[in-house]
Order: structure tokens, then C-alpha cells, then sequence
């Protein structure tokens, strides 16, 4: 622990005379701590008031009085093997009562946070189960009452082991990430000064394969005459996906009056992404282009459910031998514009990314198609 006293000349009142403060630091951390006292700016140095200040002799032992007790308070701490913060130590020297929330109540409340800020219902929806998922791991090890302060790296080896009994290593991560959150606002509330999430080496996540379709099989969906009227408006919703790179929850908020707009003669989707909020921008593709006129600008929309209900049929009958699903729609955009030779800066656009590292990671497979168009572009023999 460091202890040092200095003039916070910032704060000079009417009388000229700046306010002396005690600063805290332990392990980095630091924190101030008003001393009450006042004195010209050219009356303090090193530490100390000088002697030609009327009030010198009472003022320095008063600042003596500080350190000693700040002193005993952290040896105090220190013999009972307490957590220590200068926070923590500014307040019993302040007489305040220091009490830190539990991990579980932390844990609560930074889901009730999360899932009010949530753009989807799936969003909240995941964040109760991890906190559920994780609770049952905290109750059946009897830690219900740990503290942030007493997690390390057992306790997160607990957490993991427990977790991949049931579920996979990138669905246990998620936990892990969700504890690292509550440990991040517990170092927000001077709890503790080490997330130990950090440091945890955890199983990387497995690398899934992208299920997307090729250009030939979107071409081959997208011709395809279907007899029911009702599996024609499902089979031209998911193509109209896959030329928009819409997540369904998108693809029904999507309003033609708002969010197409004519720039430089070209008409442009924008629109925020209801999971993430951030923007997409891309062109109005000709083939959602002609999707839309074809319903004049309103969607046939149905429940997500029925609608991956209806895609597995509509893949039986064109002979795909892919699971389709509302996802798939999204990651055909995003391969097919690849391999057309749209730049992954450019997909992460359209796609409404927050970070470009998003579709680097997502999309990281190249295919031979890709390859072949950069050779042919560049020509490269």
C-alpha cells in the first residue's frame, strides 16, 4: 500500500487556498481520500505543510494521524487475510460500513440489467437460462454464498465440468463469458481488482462448419415452381433471406417505406439489426428486388416455428440435402457474397456486424469457388 498527500490545486476556493487530499493506491488501484484541509498553493510540498504556514503545526500531524491510521487499518486486514482495496480501506477509515453483494445476487442483478437493455426475446431468454444452468452448478457445490473476491480457478473448473456434462465446450464458454461480466461490474464496484475469468484457461471453442447453400442450390430453390401456394410464399420469404442477409426477427420488422432509400439513383436497404442494434447497408438486391414487388412490398410472414416446419419440407422436395433453417438463409448470404468477390469488410457491412472480427471468425472457411475467382481476377496461372 502506497499513501501519498498532495494539493488538488483543480479545486482553489474564493480564499486562494486549494484542498489537500490522501491518495491510496494498493496493487495499482487507487482512490481518493479528502483530508479536510486547506492551504495555499505555495505552502505544501512533498508531502508536508510548510513552516511558514500559520497552521503548520497541527495540520502535519493531523496528516501524520491519517497515515498511521491507514496504516493500522491495512495491517489489520492483512492479519485476518481479508481482500483488500483502497476502497475498501478508504471506508473503515471513514467508518463505513463496506459490504460487497454475493456472486449470486451480482449475478442477478446483472441479468435483470442485461435482459432490460435486450433487443429480442431470445436475448433475455438466454440469459436466464445461463444464469439457471449456472445456479445449479453454484447449489449443487453448496457456494451459494460466495463471494467475487473467493472466485479463482477452481471454482471455474467447477463450473466448466459441470456444464460439459450437459451441454457442449462453445455453449459452456457462454457460461464462462457471463461469469466474467459479473466479475468485470464487480471490479466496477471496487469488489475485487483481478477479473479471473481472464486468466482461466478455458477449452476453445470447436469450429462448426458453415450449413449454407451453394449459388447452384439457391439458383435451383429459387426457380423451383412449388403446386402449394403456401410452401411458393415460405420457399420465397427464405430466398428473399438469402439475398438480404436478414435474421427472421429482421426480415419482420423490415417496412419497405422505411427502410428503403434511393442514394445516387440506387435503392439501398438500411436497417438496425433488432439483436445487436447496428446498422446494415446493402444494396436492394434484383432478386429481393423482385420478391417484393411480388407481394407489393408485404411480406407473407408466419411464425418462425411454422416457418422451419415448412422449410425441412421444402428441402425434401427440391432435393437439398441440407437442414434449412432461418440461420441458413443469413449464412448463404454471407458465403455466397464471398465467393462473388465482395470483400469480408464489405459483408460485415451489409450483414450489420459490430466488429468485422464477427465475420472473420463466422465465415473464416474459403471455398474453392472463392480461390478460383480470386485466380481469375488476378490472373494468376
Amino acid at each position: 500500500m502506497k499513501i501519498l498527500f498532495y494539493l488538488s490545486k483543480k479545486r482553489v476556493n474564493q480564499r486562494q487556498q486549494a484542498p489537500i487530499y490522501c491518495r491510496i493506491t494498493v496493487d495499482n488501484e487507487s482512490c481518493e481520500l479528502s483530508t479536510g484541509l486547506f492551504v495555499g498553493i505555495d505552502q505544501f510540498k512533498n508531502g508536508y505543510v510548510l513552516d511558514d504556514h500559520a497552521q503548520a503545526c497541527v495540520y502535519n500531524p493531523k496528516l501524520d494521524l491519517i497515515k498511521t491510521k491507514l496504516n493500522s487499518i491495512h495491517l489489520e486486514l492483512c492479519l485476518k487475510n481479508e481482500f483488500i482495496t483502497p476502497y475498501i480501506l478508504k471506508e473503515k477509515f471513514c467508518d463505513k460500513p463496506f459490504k460487497p453483494k454475493k456472486f449470486v445476487e451480482l449475478l442477478e442483478e446483472l441479468v435483470i440489467t442485461a435482459q432490460e437493455t435486450a433487443n429480442t426475446k431470445s436475448t433475455k431468454f438466454s440469459y436466464e437460462i445461463r444464469q439457471k444452468n449456472i445456479l445449479k452448478a453454484v447449489k449443487k457445490n453448496n457456494l451459494q454464498n460466495i463471494y467475487c473476491s473467493q472466485i479463482d480457478g477452481r471454482f471455474l473448473a467447477m463450473i466448466e465440468k459441470h456444464l460439459l456434462v450437459k451441454f457442449n465446450h462453445n455453449y459452456t464458454n457462454k457460461h464462462l463469458f457471463l461469469i466474467g461480466q459479473v466479475l468485470k461490474l464487480a471490479i466496477q464496484r471496487n469488489y475485487i481488482n483481478r477479473n479471473e475469468v481472464t486468466f482461466y484457461k478455458k477449452t476453445k471453442d470447436e469450429k462448426k462448419p458453415i450449413i449454407a447453400l451453394t449459388k447452384i442450390e439457391l439458383i435451383k430453390l429459387q426457380n423451383y415452381k412449388f403446386m402449394s401456394e403456401r410452401l411458393q410464399h415460405v420457399a420465397d420469404l427464405y430466398v428473399f433471406q438469402c439475398y438480404t442477409g436478414f435474421a427472421y426477427i429482421d426480415m419482420c420488422n423490415f417496412k419497405y417505406e422505411k427502410h428503403v432509400h434511393l442514394i445516387e439513383k440506387k435503392l439501398w436497404i438500411i436497417e438496425n439489426r433488432a439483436k445487436t442494434n447496428s446498422e446494415a447497408l446493402l444494396p436492394l438486391f434484383q432478386k429481393a428486388a423482385f420478391i417484393l414487388k411480388k407481394y407489393k412490398n408485404n411480406l407473407p410472414l408466419l411464425t418462425n416455428q411454422k416457418y422451419n416446419a415448412y422449410l425441412k419440407e421444402i428441402s425434401d422436395i427440391v432435393g437439398i440435402n441440407k437442414n434449412l433453417t432461418t440461420h441458413t438463409a443469413r449464412k448463404t448470404f454471407g458465403m455466397v457474397k464471398l465467393n462473388e468477390g465482395f470483400t469480408i469488410e464489405s459483408v460485415s457491412r451489409m450483414m450489420g456486424h459490430k466488429s468485422i472480427k464477427i465475420t472473420q471468425s463466422t465465415y473464416a472457411q474459403v471455398t474453392t469457388l472463392r480461390i478460383e475467382n480470386e485466380q481469375l481476377r488476378l490472373a494468376v496461372k
